[in-house]
């Protein structure tokens, strides 16, 4: 049996409150600060400076607001626009019409989460990671990963089974010899077939040097580092470039075996539990560490996909009038008023309309 302790138990519904006291200050602010942004760019090198100055002066007032409210993942994507407006200003990134999209296609992307936030949807920023990472390519980052949007809670503390009576320091070198011949293979095959033969020699390894660790929160570590390379063995996961690099990184680990304990590598644990957050059908093992690390429903799997900024703003100011219209007629002819038949089945039609337009089958019909 498998339990865990915890320093700080992870909330199960996000509180809206805070929120909801600074959202408009948070929007208008975003708001104002693209609107400054798009200006820019037609202006001459000077005026760019004190615009951009200014934009970087809204876009702090909503980064402060965030704090306050501490909404984890959305002020990331605050303080990477912010280093991208000192980048234009430096001159370092061009403030064209596409950088000044990629900024307020964030902003916006920022603004609907939030508002999905006030709704009631749960708190998943990793959602916003196809916006996050045009700005970290705008910036010209070198790693661009999605577990920078997600947050387990990480002080959680595994209780696993005591180890065996036979456990102890590994022969690290045999260990660190046998995983880097599956490694290498592993990193530089395109075949199948030798990439899942080679996570399981990597599985196995892992799994020696899980049993032998004595201490609680290395084995869980371990543990954890055991249910990742068990995905891939299995075939669940697709060896991209995030998934090789993190097998490079376990290897780095397992060379330091026996030295001076350096303790755990959160950023590394981090993202093997990402991985395992996503995983579908996950094995009964894999789910022990999904329910352990309470990582069900963290990771949509569908998270690349870009689900805000898809809807025509002009479309929606105008159904929103037309519903206004609507409403009012009907409580006109709910009171007896014949006369506001017709405007109101015009108004209806014209919401219809704007149904079409924003995509909206159910509006529509």
């Amino acid at each position: 049996m498998i339990s865990h302790s915890s320093a700080a138990g992870v909330p199960d519904n996000f509180d809206t409150g805070p929120l909801s006291w600074v959202m408009g200050e948070i929007r208008e602010a975003l708001n104002r600060s693209a609107g400054v942004i798009e200006e820019a760019v037609a202006q001459d090198t000077e005026t760019q400076a004190t615009a951009l100055r200014h934009a970087k002066m809204f876009l702090h007032q909503a980064h402060g607001a965030l704090q306050m409210v501490d909404v984890e993942g959305v002020t990331i994507i605050t303080e990477t626009a912010e280093d991208i407006l000192n980048r234009m200003a430096s001159g370092t990134v061009p403030v064209s019409v596409q950088s000044a999209q990629q900024v307020a296609n964030a902003y916006n992307a920022m603004i609907e989460y939030l508002e999905e936030l006030l709704a009631g949807s749960p708190h998943q920023p990793v959602r916003l990671f196809p916006y996050y990472k045009e700005l970290l390519q705008l910036r010209g980052a070198e790693r661009i990963h999605p577990s920078e949007l997600f947050f387990p809670n990480l002080a959680i503390r595994p209780q696993l089974p005591p180890a065996g009576p036979d456990a102890g320091a590994p022969d690290s070198s045999t260990l660190r010899q046998r995983y880097e011949k599956a490694l290498l293979p592993f990193l530089k095959s395109t075949d199948r077939g030798t990439e899942l033969a080679n996570a399981a020699v990597m599985h196995g390894v892992i799994g020696e040097v899980e049993r032998a660790q004595t201490s609680q929160q290395s084995r869980g570590f371990w543990w954890v580092m055991r249910g990742f390379a068990e995905l891939m063995s299995s075939g669940k996961l697709s060896n991209e470039v995030h998934v090789k690099q993190l097998f490079a990184r376990i290897n780095m680990q397992i060379r330091r075996l026996g030295k001076e304990p350096s303790g755990v590598d959160e950023a590394l644990l981090r993202d093997a539990l990402f991985f395992i957050a996503l995983a579908d059908d996950p094995s009964p093992s894999v789910q022990q560490i999904r329910t352990v690390y309470q990582l069900d429903g963290m990771v949509p799997a569908d998270f690349e996909k870009k689900r805000y900024g898809q809807i025509d703003a002009e479309a929606l100011t105008a159904a929103k009038a037309r519903l206004s219209q609507a409403k009012s007629m009907w409580n006109r002819v709910a009171s007896g008023d014949a006369s506001a038949a017709t405007p109101f089945e015009q108004a209806m039609q014209g919401l219809s309309d704007s149904g079409t337009r924003l995509n909206s089958a159910s509006l529509t019909k």
